[in-house]
């Protein structure tokens, strides 16, 4: 699989372009496969959890999400964009019938 790369966070040519800029926050589309995630960890109580986005646009500095960013530069930035799923309502009915 090829490895995203976002406008603004890349020196090669980007493979995510920017989608819009909501204040200071730059916002990118990214098509997904699932949105839920088997629940693993401290909320393995729970089943799954459902992620329709990546990032954020508060950057709160005691937030544990930020280093999952896709890159050093935009960890650097966190805070400063999101990437949303646009295919989030097909995954989900996928996920629904599935028997």
């Amino acid at each position: 699989m090829v490895k995203p790369r976002y406008e603004g966070y890349s020196d090669e040519t980007p493979t995510k372009c920017v989608r819009e800029k909501f204040g200071d926050t730059t916002v990118y589309a990214q098509n997904a496969k699932s949105l839920l995630t088997k629940a693993t960890g401290f909320i393995a109580a729970y089943d799954f959890t459902l992620n329709p986005y990546r990032g954020c646009q508060y950057g709160c500095s005691y937030c544990y999400a930020a280093a999952f960013s896709p890159n050093p530069q935009m960890r650097q930035d966190w805070g400063k964009w999101v990437i949303f799923k646009p295919t989030f309502r097909r995954c989900f009915l996928n996920f629904r019938n599935y028997p």
